[in-house]
C-alpha cells in the first residue's frame, strides 16, 4: 500500500476530499438538505424535476462513460486497469438495475440529480488519478486480489438485495423479510459499503480510502434515514438495525 508524501499537492487533495465529504454527509443529516431521490423525493411543486428513472440514469451515465472509454481506449495495466474495469463493471450495473430492475414512481430534484453525478465523475476521476500514481514497486499484489475478491463480494450482496427489494409487492406494502432483511435494514447499502472499502485495497493508494470511507459515510447517513423512514411506515415491523447489529 502506498501512502503519498506530505507534499503540498497531497496535502491539498487530502483536505479538499475531507471537506468535500463533510458537506455532503452534513447535507443528509439535515432533511430539509438531504438529497431528494429515491425515497427521499421531493414531494414540491417545482417544475425542476425529472421522473425518478431518468434521474437516477443521469447519475450513473457520466461514470460509466468515463470508465468504458477508459477501459477501451487507454493504456491502462496492472492494478490500474482492474481498477478501471471493476468501477466499469460497478456503474454498469447500477444502469442495468435501473433500466431492469428497479421499479420507480415519483420524480427527482434536477439540482441534485446534477450534483450527485458531478460527485461521482470527480469520485471515478480522483480514483483513477490517485491509482495511477502508485509506483510500481509499492504495490502488494495481494492486497490487490484481497480487494479485487471482496469487490465483487460487496457487488453480489447489494445486487442481491436490490432484487429483493424490487420483488416486493407495493400494493401491499411488504417489509423485505429475505436475506439479510431481518437483521438489516439496507444491506443493500452495506453491500456497497463493502465494495467502496474493498476498492481502495485495488488502488493501493492510501489517499483512495479517504474517497471511500467518504462515500460510506454518506451512506452510513442514508441507511440511518432509511431505517427512520421504515420505522415510521411501518410501526409494527421487527426492530432491525439500520447497517450493523448493535452499532448502527
Amino acid at each position: 500500500m502506498h501512502i503519498p508524501d506530505y507534499s503540498l499537492q497531497n496535502i491539498t487533495l487530502f483536505f479538499t476530499a475531507i471537506i468535500g465529504d463533510g458537506i455532503v454527509v452534513l447535507r443528509e443529516l439535515k432533511p430539509t438538505t438531504r438529497l431528494g431521490y429515491s425515497k427521499f423525493a421531493s414531494n414540491n411543486n417545482t417544475i425542476w424535476k425529472i421522473p425518478s428513472r431518468w434521474g437516477m440514469l443521469l447519475i450513473y451515465m457520466p461514470s460509466a462513460l468515463l470508465f468504458l472509454v477508459l477501459l477501451t481506449l487507454s493504456s491502462a495495466k496492472g492494478h490500474v486497469w482492474i481498477t478501471v474495469l471493476l468501477n466499469a463493471f460497478h456503474y454498469m450495473k447500477r444502469i442495468y438495475e435501473v433500466l431492469f430492475l428497479h421499479k420507480y414512481s415519483g420524480s427527482a430534484l434536477i439540482k441534485d440529480v446534477l450534483l450527485i453525478s458531478t460527485c461521482y465523475a470527480v469520485h471515478a476521476m480522483g480514483l483513477v488519478y490517485l491509482t495511477a500514481r502508485v509506483p510500481v514497486d509499492h504495490i502488494v499484489r495481494k492486497q490487490v486480489t484481497f480487494g479485487a475478491t471482496f469487490f465483487i463480494v460487496g457487488e453480489i450482496m447489494n445486487h442481491y438485495h436490490h432484487r429483493i427489494l424490487a420483488g416486493l409487492r407495493k400494493e401491499k406494502d411488504d417489509v423485505p423479510e429475505q436475506g439479510l432483511f431481518p437483521w438489516l435494514w439496507c444491506p443493500h447499502y452495506l453491500g456497497e459499503i463493502i465494495a467502496f472499502i474493498a476498492m481502495g485495497f485495488v488502488s493501493q493508494n492510501g489517499m483512495t480510502f479517504v474517497l471511500q470511507l467518504g462515500s460510506a459515510a454518506y451512506l452510513a447517513v442514508r441507511a440511518h434515514n432509511t431505517k427512520a423512514w421504515y420505522e415510521s411506515k411501518f410501526p409494527h415491523a421487527a426492530t432491525r438495525a439500520a447497517l450493523i447489529p448493535g452499532i448502527l
